[in-house]
């Protein structure tokens, strides 16, 4: 089977750890040689001071560039850490939703957190946050009004069209009461 055997999870921690793996890489490189290494020698001809003066400005260019790099790719890890964690949350609660009866409580789905794409990925991943008005029973989900309904639909980014027992079958199918 190979990679196709692969759970999301365990290709979200192989895709961490190769990232972080060049992230290493690419900070070694960067401190094997910097701009101060190639400062010209006292009485060095112009030419060779001009020469060396074009290298040191290039290495800060390169500096700039994988930095960047760097970010870019802690922006990436981090919406695959919240991205994983956010999958965990809603699995265990739809496996605690399934249908046991019309009075069993509900575990309430977080909606997905958005940051700001500045978040450096050392900050605390965030809280999601169950959507206000989220039924603690199927009794109570099966007897709610069409603005309730239709409010949950647009916190979890589900489509509102259809009947209200359409959009209701569609909440209940998003937090695993039915399949």
């Amino acid at each position: 089977m190979g990679d196709q055997s692969r759970t999301k999870a365990e290709v979200y921690d192989a895709l961490a750890e190769s990232l972080s793996g060049v992230r290493k890489s690419m900070l070694e490189l960067s401190s094997i040689a910097s701009k101060d290494d190639v400062l010209p020698a006292q009485g060095a001809p112009a030419w060779f001071v001009a020469a060396q003066a074009q290298t040191a400005a290039r290495m800060d260019a390169m500096q700039v560039a994988i930095n960047e790099r760097f970010n870019q790719q802690d922006r990436v890890l981090r919406r695959i850490l919240i991205h994983q964690r956010y999958d965990e949350i809603v699995r265990s609660a739809r496996y605690l939703n399934a249908p046991t009866g019309y009075h069993h409580l509900l575990t309430g789905i977080p909606t997905i957190a958005v940051e700001p794409a500045d978040t450096a990925l050392a900050a605390p991943l965030p809280e999601f946050t169950v959507p206000a008005g989220f039924p603690n029973t199927v009794d109570v989900l099966c007897n709610m009004r069409a603005a309730q309904v239709d409010a949950l639909l647009v916190a979890y980014s589900l489509p509102t069209i259809g009947t209200l027992e359409a959009r209701r079958s569609r909440l209940k199918q998003f937090i695993g009461l039915i399949e």
